[in-house]
This record gives C-alpha cells, structure tokens and sequence, in this order.
C-alpha cells in the first residue's frame, strides 16, 4: 500500500517541479526580453502566479500527505530539475504534469479539487515558446 500511496505523492512532486523548472525559465526569459512591457506582463502573468498560486499550494498539499507505513511522516517537494523536451514544449508538459497529478489522486474530491485549482492556473500561464 505504502508503493499506492508514493506513485500518487511523486505525480504532486512531478508537477512541482516542472512548476519550479518553468518559474526558472520565466526568469531566465525576463532577462533575455527587451520590452519593458513584455517583461511586466511575464511578471504578472507567470512569475508571481507561479510563486503563489501554484507552487505555494502544490508544496502546501504535500506536506500535509502522510506517508505509510508508519504515518508519522508526510511527502515534500523536493524542487528538483525538470528537464522540458523540447524546451518549445515546456508549458504544454507542464501542462500533462499537472493532469497526471489531477488523474493520479481520483476519487479523492478535496485533492482533485484543489488540484485542478492549480490545472487553472497553470492554464492560464503564458507560454513562453510565444514570447520575444
């Protein structure tokens, strides 16, 4: 049981972090970007969302899953590197990462609420394949 409970747990963990691998390539892109415009909209639209709608609560949840046998330890995100291939692909993996997650806890309706709160979020990303 303690496999069933860790697959689920490393599909949240997955999606945190490609979640963090795309904050990066965010900032990265702020960097490379001339526009002033572009780059406050990046901001708005990715960076902080990024921060605080989606690896904040995404943490938030794994840290409140026990991990059998003994229950006295719970899952965390590890804020790993997320290799994007192609890198033009990254928000639309992001994208399945988040659905596999959604996928991975199914008939727990409180997970799966708060997950697909975040699919939202992610959906609502700007895909920085588009940007200049």
């Amino acid at each position: 049981m303690s496999g069933d409970f860790l697959m689920v747990h490393t599909q949240v963990s997955r999606t945190v972090d490609a979640s963090f691998c795309y904050l990066l390539l965010t900032l990265e892109k702020l960097w490379t970007v001339s526009s002033a415009d572009v780059r406050q909209s990046l901001i708005g639209k990715n960076f902080f969302p990024l921060m605080t709608g989606i690896l904040a609560p995404l943490s938030g949840f794994l840290v409140q899953q026990p991990i059998p046998p003994t229950l006295n330890e719970v899952a965390g995100p590890s804020f790993g590197y997320y290799e994007f291939e192609p890198l033009a692909l990254a928000l639309k993996q992001l994208q399945q990462a988040i659905q596999e997650a959604v996928n991975a806890y199914g008939g727990n309706v409180s997970a799966v609420t708060l997950l697909q709160s975040v699919q939202q979020r992610i959906n609502g990303l700007v895909d920085l394949a588009t940007v200049q």
